[in-house]
């Protein structure tokens, strides 16, 4: 029981951790798509 409780909180931990390396990464791509945007204009 106590390995299936680890086994759980870690697959929630990694899911929350792509999730956020997601959305990471969509922000940083907007960020550097409206810089270029600003120097070229």
């Amino acid at each position: 029981m106590f390995d299936l409780k680890n086994y759980i909180i870690g697959m929630v931990c990694m899911g929350l951790l792509t999730l956020f390396d997601r959305s990471i990464i969509s922000y940083l791509k907007k960020y550097k798509s409206s810089k270029q945007r600003k120097d070229i204009y």
